[in-house]
């Protein structure tokens, strides 16, 4: 076997173990990870990705393989000097669409938007790039040539927080470039819509093109009368009617109205046909995914055109009942405050938003008696998306009519919460519209306060502690649901097509759960809540993914969501909450240490920011217990975990000082203590020596691993000693004293120099 070959087989194998192999082996996966960080680094990695995409194998590699090489060569192209050095060689061009008109039938939907998102990084990065890859284009298939169109407008809008070597001039310049393609990508897409009627497929794609291009403003320079009778906003109004795309086609003639102040005219002409050819008929049905989808765009209506709603007609009257329930509300409360118009209309339409608050309350009340497995009384899915779609109405109501006025609707009708006979329900769904007001924290602080006053005195009233926990519970419960569903990518694929309204969404998922764990999680008597949290959070088929950094990079959001609230059930729960966890703290605590080599800023540091407050946590405990070794202590149970994370940790983490001298602390303390037996300064000592064993000799100087051991063990052994010293009585209140005695700056300076006179070097692939 050559050399070629016998590296696309290591690769092959590296891959089946990240992705398939080693369940129940980390270090194998962590290894695994290791070793395509390295070639991802190397010369090589250019040749061996290349190779695969081009092979002419029947059947071809394996998809995730092919999909693993697609996304290594666009992260080259995007990090040149972090991920090789120098630019993508010329024939990485021909590669990529040679495998984008191959795959484009063979392989996996994603294969084919890697390949194009690598294609467009590239053109971003060439001169000429743009010119280049449309004249090569007309040689692709058509669902290669809409993938590759969907996605190069991406770039034009895309985050720059994970890019680098793009400048604002070479950007600017790529987005020019792009958009004078536009007439002709609209005029493709027309013709392509002509062809997509029977096939809901290439409907869907078409579509989602579309939106990319309407995102980047394709219509701007097209006159309003052209704009509102452009055959392709018929077909989108028309995809209405078709299930398979319907999503989409709401996103695309939201983004339409909200971009072009002529177009909501247009629309309201049509909402008489909404309502009776669409609405109606989902509303009998029950059709939770169509009512929302048609109320986003009939609000979106509502904000962008209030004075034409205002003029009475016809069609805006049809349009009243979603303006009710959003817009109109968020239009009087946007208004300059020192208006008597505001004032006046205020004051108008308190009585009307009132009426709604009980009809909301009504509507929103859990109608059905099923518990499940635990006892726990059922909140149905579509229930449960109906409550996250009011969060913003009752907030605007609560604003409206007034917080006093608000909380004194919450509480009318006489409860008697002393008594263990009150009526869960409408508990329950009141409890539920005063913890809406607060998530969204927008609200004055008077009015928060009166909420908070108000959830306390509900659940204080409880007098049967089983009953009080049951209650909150129940409160609780439509918050697992909604959280399974946003971040659970098997669920709702359509949401993850929008990076924004997905990332917005996992936001006030996390935040919800946030408001659980801070609030009540240093309860003794609301731990297993938190611990239920915490599995349907580690549960997620989303989170599962978590195994190497390449998913880290594209699941930048996701991780800093997993790992922000991991830190918070760390810091928050009860002891017992922490041991009963010690699988799910285990599991964190190994995707934390992958995370954090993650070439994006933001993941790299929300995780090795857990793992610093994981760090923490377990030295606090094994300060509080140092002689008391007990197996049922969170102290021993976190100890236990880092025994067997510790090589992966230091592998991953050995260029962060803080979390360097954490550690060190926590085995120095551990060694003269009990706790010994489970960790202790050899501990330190063989995670050391393993790290630097598992280096490339290419990647260190001749003699460098045999200095480096002993060195740095001197220096963690006097950054303990700060570490442990700032963690005195005395000491204990200024958080980074230990950064400033002099083992904590050593370390801090051998570690920055380490960094940066390895910045440049090459990484060969290991042997």
């Amino acid at each position: 076997m050559d050399e070629a070959s016998e590296l696309r087989a290591r690769l092959a194998a590296a891959v089946h173990a990240l992705n398939h192999g080693a369940q129940h082996d980390p270090s194998a996966r962590l290894a695994a990870n290791q070793w395509l960080l390295a070639l991802q680094r190397s010369p090589q990695a250019w040749g061996v990705a290349t190779s695969l995409l081009v092979s002419p194998e029947n059947p071809p590699p394996p998809a995730d393989l092919l999909f693993f090489a697609a996304q290594m060569l666009r992260r080259k192209i995007q990090c040149p000097g972090a991920a090789g050095g120098g630019g993508a060689p010329p024939h990485v061009l021909d590669a990529l669409l040679l495998a984008a008109g191959r795959f484009c039938y063979l392989g996996p939907p994603r294969l084919l938007t890697q390949i194009s998102l690598a294609l467009a990084a590239l053109a971003l990065r060439a001169d000429g790039g743009v010119e280049g890859l449309f004249a090569r284009m007309r040689h692709l298939p058509e669902p290669a040539v809409l993938e590759l169109l969907t996605v190069l407008p991406e770039e034009v809008v895309q985050d720059q927080s994970g890019d680098t070597g793009v400048d604002a001039a070479a950007r600017g310049r790529f987005t020019r470039e792009v958009m004078a393609h536009a007439p002709s990508v609209l005029e493709f897409l027309l013709g392509q819509s002509d062809n997509a009627a029977a096939d809901d497929e290439r409907n869907r794609r078409v579509l989602r093109c579309l939106l990319s291009w309407v995102r980047v403003g394709c219509f701007s320079e097209m006159p309003p009368a052209a704009l509102a009778a452009h055959p392709l906003l018929t077909f989108a109004f028309n995809s209405l009617q078709v299930p398979f795309s319907f999503d989409v086609a709401v996103e695309v003639m939201t983004e339409l109205v909200s971009q072009y102040q002529d177009l909501p005219q247009a629309f309201l002409n049509k909402m008489p046909y909404i309502r009776e050819a669409l609405l109606l008929p989902a509303l009998a049905n029950r059709n939770e995914k169509i009512i929302a989808g048609l109320v986003c765009l009939m609000c979106e209506v509502g904000q962008a055109a209030p004075a034409l709603v205002a003029e009475g007609s016809v069609q805006a009257l049809a349009l009243a009942d979603a303006l009710l329930r959003c817009s109109l509300a968020h239009f009087i409360l946007e208004s300059d405050a020192q208006t008597d118009k505001r004032n006046a209309a205020q004051e108008l339409f308190s009585p009307v938003f009132s009426s709604l608050l009980d009809a909301l309350l009504f509507r929103a009340q859990i109608d059905t008696d099923e518990h499940d497995t635990d006892g726990e009384l059922c909140i149905p899915d579509g229930l449960a998306q109906f409550r996250m779609n009011l969060e913003e109405l009752l907030v605007d109501i609560c604003l409206l009519i007034g917080g006093s006025a608000y909380i004194n609707k919450i509480f009318s009708g006489g409860w008697v919460l002393a008594s263990q006979s009150f009526a869960w329900k409408e508990v329950e769904v009141r409890m539920y519209a005063l913890s809406m007001g607060m998530d969204a924290g927008n609200l004055r602080i008077e009015d928060e306060e009166e909420i908070i006053s108000a959830i306390t005195h509900a659940l204080c009233s409880v007098l049967v502690k089983e009953l009080r926990k049951s209650l909150l519970a129940r409160l609780l419960c439509s918050s697992y649901s909604a959280v399974e569903k946003l971040i659970d990518i098997d669920r709702d694929q359509s949401l993850r097509q929008n990076p924004a309204a997905y990332t917005e969404a996992l936001n006030f998922a996390v935040h919800g759960l946030h408001s659980v764990v801070e609030e009540f999680g240093h309860k003794e008597e609301y731990g297993a809540l938190c611990v239920r949290t915490f599995e349907t959070l580690s549960s997620a088929a989303s989170i599962s993914t978590l195994n190497s950094s390449y998913t880290c990079d594209q699941e930048p959001d996701l991780v800093e969501a997993y790992t922000n609230f991991a830190s918070t059930f760390i810091r928050c729960c009860p002891k017992e909450a922490i041991v009963a966890s010690g699988s799910l703290l285990e599991l964190s605590f190994q995707k934390a240490a992958i995370c954090s080599t993650a070439m994006h800023r933001g993941a790299a540091l929300a995780a090795m920011s857990y793992m610093s407050c994981f760090l923490d946590v377990s030295l606090a405990a094994a300060l509080e217990s140092r002689e008391c070794l007990s197996d049922g202590s969170p102290g021993v149970v976190l100890a236990q975990i880092l025994a067997r994370c510790g090589e992966g940790l230091m592998s991953n983490v050995h260029k962060s000082a803080t979390i360097l001298q954490q550690l060190a602390a926590l085995c120095s303390l551990c060694e003269r203590t009990t706790w010994k037996g489970i960790l202790s300064w050899d501990s330190l000592c063989r995670w050391l020596q393993a790290a630097v064993k598992s280096m490339p000799s290419e990647y260190l100087r001749q003699g460098e691993a045999e200095m480096i051991i002993p060195l740095w063990l001197n220096v963690l052994r006097d950054a303990a000693s700060d570490y442990l010293h700032s963690r005195t009585a005395d000491n204990v209140r200024n958080d980074h004293a230990y950064m400033q005695g002099k083992g904590g700056r050593t370390l801090k300076r051998i570690v920055r120099d380490f960094a940066e006179s390895h910045r440049n070097v090459p990484m060969p692939c290991p042997s």
